[in-house]
């Protein structure tokens, strides 16, 4: 009978202190869960209406797939990294387990509509693949999908030795008081292969510039990414 009490008590015990320290029992399912409980995709992810959700845009180069002189289009193949702070998606790791990051696919979270305003229609969105994001704990947000741009550059000439092309990136619907646009890291060429027949990739060189439209009284934030090209046979 004491034996049997001393279970009970003992089971009691280990339950109050499984709920008054739930690091022991949290995992990324529970993480998940207590994130998303009355989380909204579709709309800003912040706090208050007055608040400027920042975000920042870079392109790693690839490889350049073609230089079309007829059409006066570039394709480049690019991982696209953007990042963006979300006010919902915020935790303390000492109550999850120590997690400072949680992986998703993409499609679960709110993602900035940036889109190449300078590409050819049908490229113009960001891509839709399904790739992951990475969250880290105090609510930043990273999504680094692969992404070839068709990018219009009126300024082609084949006769010359020294190619230039802008790539303008902006948001599609927010102004600079719903989102704030800004130049990533550094633009790196470490991962480009250079086997374009003709064309080399001299430079990549982004410029933001708060641009005005006719339609709108607000500013929209723009990356300006020059690209320069020169040829290997001079």
């Amino acid at each position: 009978m004491f034996t049997k009490a001393l279970v009970v008590v003992l089971c009691v015990f280990l339950a109050k202190e499984a709920d008054a320290n739930p690091v022991s029992v949290q995992t990324e399912k529970y993480l998940r869960q207590h994130l998303f409980e009355d989380y909204d995709k579709l709309v800003r992810p912040v706090t208050s209406s007055r608040h400027v959700v920042p975000v920042s845009v870079q392109i790693t180069p690839l490889a350049l797939r073609s230089v079309d002189f007829d059409s006066n289009i570039l394709k480049l193949d690019t991982w696209l990294t953007v990042q963006w702070h979300d006010e919902y998606l915020h935790w303390d790791p000492t109550e999850f387990g120590g997690q400072e990051n949680l992986i998703l696919p993409a499609s679960e979270v709110w993602k900035p509509d940036i889109a190449v305003y300078t590409a050819t229609h049908d490229s113009a969105s960001l891509p839709h693949v399904e790739t992951n994001v990475l969250i880290h704990s105090n609510g930043d947000v990273l999504w680094v999908p692969p992404f070839t741009i068709e990018n219009k550059c009126p300024t082609l000439n084949s006769h010359e030795i020294r190619q230039e092309c802008d790539i303008s990136m902006l948001s599609w619907t927010y102004d600079i008081t719903q989102l704030d646009l800004n130049i990533g890291n550094a633009t790196s060429l470490e991962y480009f292969i250079d086997d374009e027949p003709r064309w080399h990739l001299n430079s990549i060189t982004p410029l933001r510039e708060n641009k005005l439209f006719s339609c709108c009284k607000e500013f929209y934030p723009t990356i300006h990414f020059k690209v320069v090209l020169t040829d290997k046979n001079v």
